[in-house]
């Protein structure tokens, strides 16, 4: 199995700002990610940017004590292959972490492979703790032939 390529030294995480909203649900639009929740309380939304203050991707998550839900990283097309999303996975597991996460929980269709590359392991979805049993994205978003997988927090 080939390892994630090296995390760029330098990318900007922050709080999605309303501003910033469209173009986000126009990007999960694009690549087919769900977009019907993204306002329901429990939400975080963040925006990444490389050096040159260029747009990198999106990224979501849920936080449920000691389990969170990562939800819709969506990588801009032409910043793909370049680390970026494992550099976004490993912010987002430290936000989860910081919050009291110790479980870091997704759901896929189409790339499995690549989250396992990232330290996720796939999981029966039997396995989901209640509170991401619960979600929104577990229980009607997510196809039933997604990819349940987590990701020890440490």
């Amino acid at each position: 199995m080939k390892a994630i390529r090296h995390v760029p030294r330098m990318i900007t995480t922050r709080p999605l700002v309303e501003a910033e909203r469209p173009a986000m649900v126009a990007a999960f639009l694009d690549a087919g990610l769900a977009v019907d929740d993204l306002r329901l309380p429990g939400r975080e939304f963040f925006s990444f940017r490389d050096p040159h203050n260029t747009a990198v991707g999106y990224c979501g998550i849920e936080v449920y004590q000691e389990s969170a839900l990562l939800r819709s990283l969506m990588l801009l097309p032409e910043m793909r292959r370049r680390g970026y999303g494992a550099a976004i996975i490993e912010r987002m597991a430290e936000h989860a972490r910081r919050r009291g996460a110790r479980s870091l929980y997704l759901l896929t269709a189409s790339s499995a492979e690549y989250f396992e590359r990232a330290g996720f392991q796939r999981i029966d979805r039997a396995e989901a703790p209640p509170a991401i049993a619960a979600t929104t994205e577990f229980k009607a978003l997510a196809p039933t032939s997604a990819t349940f997988m987590r990701r020890a927090l440490g």
